[in-house]
C-alpha cells in the first residue's frame, strides 16, 4: 500500500502525457507543450486547456487495458480450467483400469 503513494506521483506525469497525445491524435488537434507538474496551481492553469485530449486518452487506455485484462483472465482461467480437467480424467484412468 505505501508502495502506491511512491510510484503514483512519478508514473502520473509520463501516464497523462502519453493519454494526452493519444487524445489529441485522435481528436486531430495539434498538441500544445505543456509541462507537467503534480501541482494545484497547475491544475487550474492548464488542465482548462487540454483537458478533452486527457479525458479521451484516458478513457482510451482505460477501455483498452480492461478489455485486455478481462480476456487474459478468461483465458487464463479457461487454460487452468482444462488442464485440471485433464489431470483429473487421467487421474480416473489410472483409478479404473
Amino acid at each position: 500500500m505505501i508502495l502506491v503513494w511512491l510510484t503514483n506521483p512519478f508514473t502520473l506525469g509520463p501516464y497523462l502525457f502519453l493519454a494526452y497525445k493519444t487524445g489529441a491524435f485522435i481528436l486531430n488537434v495539434p498538441p500544445q507543450p505543456f509541462d507537467f507538474e503534480f501541482t494545484i496551481i497547475w491544475a487550474e492553469e492548464t488542465l482548462h486547456e487540454i483537458w478533452q485530449p486527457i479525458l479521451l486518452g484516458c478513457l482510451t487506455y482505460s477501455t483498452a487495458t480492461a478489455a485486455g485484462g478481462y480476456f487474459l483472465v478468461r483465458w487464463l482461467w479457461r487454460t487452468a480450467a482444462i488442464r485440471k480437467w485433464e489431470a483429473r480424467k487421467q487421474a480416473n484412468k489410472r483409478r479404473v483400469g
